[in-house]
């Protein structure tokens, strides 16, 4: 299975925010991709926060979600960033304070298959 990242930088002229929406699979080889964006996104002077949409990515190596968390917080507060993830109960990104989630998200687990041993046999 191929990783692939697909990443969106929208600006929001009316809010001054930027939305940053990533789809696909992040992994450890992915990341680095989204972390340059987050990086340029905070390089726009007059930015008031930025939002990481994530609620398109297909799988998370926790890996990968603790390179994002500890990137996101060694960012700082200038702009703040907020995750928004499928995970939680958020509605499309708006302009607000920063909110960082700290959980890894998990995708459902899969049923486990109950293995059957085969019927004997009449001789």
């Amino acid at each position: 299975m191929e990783d692939q990242l697909q990443i969106l930088v929208r600006a929001e002229t009316s809010t001054t925010s930027i939305v940053i929406q990533a789809e696909g699979a992040l992994t450890a080889k992915t990341v680095g991709s989204l972390l340059r964006a987050i990086a340029r996104a905070g390089m726009l002077q007059g930015c008031s926060g930025i939002y990481l949409d994530l609620r398109r990515l297909e799988r998370t190596d926790p890996e990968a979600w603790a390179s994002l968390e500890e990137y996101v917080q060694a960012f700082g507060r200038q702009p703040p960033i907020r995750i928004v993830n499928s995970w939680s109960t958020d509605s499309a990104p708006t302009a607000g304070p920063a909110e960082r989630r700290s959980a890894v998200p998990h995708a459902p687990a899969k049923k486990a298959r109950r293995k059957t041993s085969p019927k004997p046999t009449a001789l």
